[in-house]
């Protein structure tokens, strides 16, 4: 039965191959196989042939055209990395969460843990340049600015009035 399949699969693909025998003549081949194995043992007869014909085979393979790779990207302009100071306020004292920062922009946060409003001025203890001044926050409140700072030492004050005096001021310094 297994040949039977076999035989009947083989002749058709070997019908659907270009410039095989018409399709009564291996009507007639598959019967003859058909009867000629049944019960018998497979073997070879010198007068038939024993391979089956290809197709023909493809035309010269012609290679794909050269492509070359795409230029590289150019790299990243470089994100100057975004410094964190910590200012906290209490009555008549500043301190600074570091006492040195690298220069560049970075995030100056006035944090009023004191009872009283405070403010805070940054600037540059030459005195070059304006002084950045925060608007005042009462207490627990909290106001942000994104300085760039440039290499030097600077003096942070409260700006209200007797608050400096006191003792609500301090130096940073940015290398």
């Amino acid at each position: 039965m297994l040949r039977r399949g076999l035989c009947s699969l083989l002749l058709v693909a070997f019908a659907a191959v270009p410039g095989a025998a018409p399709a009564g003549a291996s009507a007639r081949h598959q019967h003859r196989a058909r009867h000629h194995h049944r019960g018998h043992h497979r073997h070879r007869h010198p007068s038939r042939p024993t391979s089956v014909a290809l197709p023909p085979a493809p035309a010269s393979v012609v290679p794909a055209p050269f492509v070359p790779a795409p230029a590289p990207l150019p790299a990243p302009a470089p994100v100057p990395v975004l410094g964190h100071l910590q200012v906290p306020a209490r009555e008549f004292s500043l301190s600074l969460s570091r006492l040195v920062l690298d220069a560049g922009p970075v995030a100056i946060q006035l944090a009023n843990f004191g009872e009283d409003a405070h403010d805070l001025s940054v600037q540059r203890t030459d005195g070059s340049g304006a002084a950045v001044a925060f608007p005042a926050v009462g207490a627990g409140g909290v106001a942000t600015q994104t300085l760039t700072l440039a290499p030097g030492t600077y003096r942070l004050w409260c700006t209200l009035p007797g608050h400096d005096a006191l003792g609500m001021h301090t130096t940073l310094t940015v290398r």
